[in-house]
């Protein structure tokens, strides 16, 4: 069986509309249960307000009536606690699952992709994550379906993924050891790839322990990579809302132009890129979503323009110490 995990917090609304959403995906899979698990408010005594109420028990009322599952914490347990316990729970009944969270848009095309390359990790015995995310969409006009790609990336997104019982299993195994990351890391192919600015920026992410970057640490120690979408197929619609507890900031520029991210879909089998465009991809992950290249504010110490300057400053201090040695010669 395949969970689909819708997760919530304080915009009910958002998850009713993606529970609403849901309702059609099991026509794509017998074997898919929905679950909804909704954290609670961060303040004990805070109470919900009446249109949070009432959209709780219409969401009660759609997960019965498909055999689907709600899981409704009185308290606040946080993100970072809230979405493994979730994550734990439906494994326990499910081979594979897809999470979702309250501010991410998807279409049933998106979806559906992802339950067929998901069955196909299963069957397969295949432990790498699947993304729904990448740094390029797609522009064009009128309802047209576009057909992306399944590639390879070494990156994790939360934005949209899946996950199967296997590799949850052996990354609750990493959790539970206390080693050294760096030790830890020496033995993988795609962390050796990244460059010593790239692996401080990693180092500094795994100290502060959100699920997200425990997630990718484990992915680097296993040395798997995640399979991604060559086209965004989902999009965050969270950016700059009040109410989001990760997207908070404004949208980033790769997500800004108009794109039809919910009507792209994946066929099943994983294309052999080339090469060069799949590092092409890679380079754009690290650049945009992923946040460790030179390219994104968040891969960097400086700005751009400062780090330009700074080189070039260093650059001339050197040709200059270099003639007035040849000079004294």
């Amino acid at each position: 069986m395949i969970g689909l995990l819708l997760i919530g917090y304080n915009r009910i609304n958002l998850t009713l509309s993606a529970l609403s959403k849901s309702l059609n995906l099991q026509h794509y899979s017998d074997n898919l249960k929905i679950y909804v698990s909704l954290d609670g408010p961060k303040n004990r005594e805070e109470a919900r307000s009446s249109l949070d109420l009432i959209n709780i028990e219409q969401i009660k009322k759609l997960i019965f009536s498909v055999n689907g599952q709600l899981f409704y914490h009185e308290f606040n347990l946080g993100v970072d606690t809230h979405i493994p316990w979730a994550i734990g729970r439906v494994l326990k009944e499910c081979e594979g699952l897809i999470v979702i969270e309250d501010d991410i848009d998807f279409s049933e095309d998106a979806i559906a992709s992802m339950i067929l390359r998901l069955q196909s990790a299963i069957l397969h015995n295949e432990l790498e994550p699947i993304l729904a995310m990448s740094g390029i969409g797609t522009i064009g006009i009128g309802p047209i379906t576009i057909k992306s790609r399944w590639r390879t990336s070494r990156y994790f997104s939360a934005w949209g993924y899946a996950l199967t019982r296997k590799f949850w299993q052996e990354h609750q195994k990493r959790l539970q050891k206390n080693y050294d990351i760096e030790g830890f890391l020496d033995k993988s192919i795609n962390w050796n790839l990244l460059n010593n600015r790239k692996k401080e920026i990693w180092v500094e992410r795994f100290s502060r322990e959100n699920y997200d970057y425990q997630l990718q640490k484990t992915i680097f120690e296993l040395g798997i990579n995640t399979i991604a979408p060559s086209l965004r197929i989902m999009k965050n619609i969270g950016f700059s809302d009040a109410g989001a507890t990760n997207t908070r900031y404004e949208v980033p520029k790769f997500m800004k132009y108009r794109s039809f991210e919910g009507q792209v879909k994946c066929e099943n089998q994983i294309t052999l890129l080339s090469r060069l465009l799949n590092s092409f991809l890679v380079w754009l992950d690290s650049n945009t979503w992923a946040g460790d290249g030179l390219l994104s504010r968040r891969g960097r110490r400086i700005g751009l323009r400062t780090w330009i300057k700074n080189k070039a400053r260093t650059i001339i201090s050197e040709k200059t110490m270099k003639n007035g040695t040849t000079e004294q010669s």
